[in-house]
Formats: C-alpha cells, structure tokens, sequence
C-alpha cells in the first residue's frame, strides 16, 4: 500500500508540473529575436519653416540646349540674355568662346571632334555660370 501511495504522489507531481508547464506557455508572450539590434526611430519633422529660401532671377532662367546629340549646329536658348557663352573640352580646354548677349544663339561645330563637351552659360556679369553639356557626333 505504501508503494502505491508513492507512485501516487509521484503521478500528482509530474502532473501538476506538466499542468504548471502547458500553462507557462499559453499565458506567456512570444519572443521576438532581434538580432539586427534596435527598431529604428522615426524621426518627426519640425513643423516650423528652418529656413527661408529665396530664388533670385539668375535661378528662374531657363536654358535649352537643340540639337543634342549634334553634327553641325547647336541652338541655346535662353529665357534671359546670355552675356557669356563658352564651350569647353573633357579636359577642361576651354574651345570657343563668345559674348551673344542676346536670348538665342546658334553655334558652329565644324572643327569640334566628336564628343562630349561643357557649355558655360553666363546670364550677367558677375554671376555664376550655368554649366550643360552636349554630345558632338
């Protein structure tokens, strides 16, 4: 009687830890393995302007440069007058150079080896040239 009675409380022992064990895991959370490190943050944009920005008339133009690729003539054309115009190599060289001072100008590419090349634009005097480029076939 006595054995029987052990192999009882033996059997309510293991029972009661298994019962103990099914309901650790159905109450507790998943896991999430994280191995790439934290979340990253979002980050939220300062609903206030940081910065004033103000285009000034040499930003506004526009210039087109026809055809491009090109065999014998290119065209610009530029919403304001051009004051300097000069086209330069892939090593810097500068080719041609010119004062249009006009809104359109046609230019001659007979002599110019096929190739890329830098086109300076310069709307005025003392400011900053736009730089283009143009493919010579």
């Amino acid at each position: 009687m006595k054995q029987v009675h052990l192999k009882l409380k033996m059997l309510l022992c293991l029972v009661t830890a298994f019962v103990l064990i099914a309901t650790q895991v159905a109450i507790s959370q998943p896991t999430i393995n994280n191995s790439a490190g934290p979340a990253p943050q979002l980050y939220n944009a300062p609903s206030e302007p940081i910065a004033n920005v103000t285009v000034t008339p040499e930003q506004k133009t526009s210039i087109s440069i026809y055809p491009n690729p090109a065999t014998n003539n290119i065209v610009i054309q530029s919403s304001t007058t051009m004051h300097l115009v000069v086209i330069i190599d892939m090593l810097g060289k500068t080719i041609k150079q010119f004062q249009p001072d006009q809104f359109q100008s046609k230019i001659n590419l007979d002599g110019l080896a096929p190739g890329r090349y830098f086109i300076s634009i310069q709307q005025a005097e003392n400011t900053e040239p736009v730089i283009r480029s143009f493919v010579k076939v």
